[in-house]
């Protein structure tokens, strides 16, 4: 019987854990177009995506050990990513970038709501296209838009920036 993806993804990162460096080769396989088109959503420059998707992996290669539960690798690379595309946009010093939220009260959500109003508010993408680059539900997005924007407003509204 075939494994479904989430075993082989796990199967796989206990493989790297024991130093199977064509675990890794299988593991890029498997996940590099989605993290291509995570990092494109958000750098909107395809050179600058791929520059993304390879720091990605080189920084998932090297820190394989601190991932603590290999059902999450998907989701550590994905946080990775973000990391890295949010670090060269800061980079870029694009003056409309920050315009209502500084990066600061950004940094003061949930990573899961700071990459969904990152998406939202930032890359203008709609509710759809965030639930599809995100594999989550359009529902999801929804509540978790509102949850970040009614945390942020709750902050402002007590002084915290």
């Amino acid at each position: 019987m075939k494994k479904d993806r989430k075993n082989q993804i796990r199967d796989l990162v206990l493989s790297m854990w024991n130093y199977d460096t064509d675990a890794f080769v299988r593991l890029y396989s498997m996940t590099c177009d989605d993290i291509y088109n995570f990092c494109m959503c958000i750098l909107r420059d395809k050179s600058m995506a791929i520059q993304a998707v390879t720091e990605t992996y080189s920084n998932a290669y090297r820190n394989i050990l601190h991932l603590t539960d290999p059902n999450l690798f998907e989701i550590w690379l994905r946080r990775i990513a973000f990391q890295i595309c949010n670090d060269r946009l800061m980079g870029i010093g694009d003056p409309a970038m920050y315009s209502m939220i500084s990066p600061e009260q950004l940094e003061v959500l949930p990573f899961h709501e700071r990459q969904i109003v990152f998406l939202s508010d930032y890359r203008n993408l709609k509710t759809s296209d965030i639930a599809s680059v995100l594999n989550i539900s359009k529902r999801e997005v929804d509540i978790c838009l509102k949850n970040a924007k009614l945390r942020l407003m709750a902050l402002k509204e007590n002084g915290k920036f």
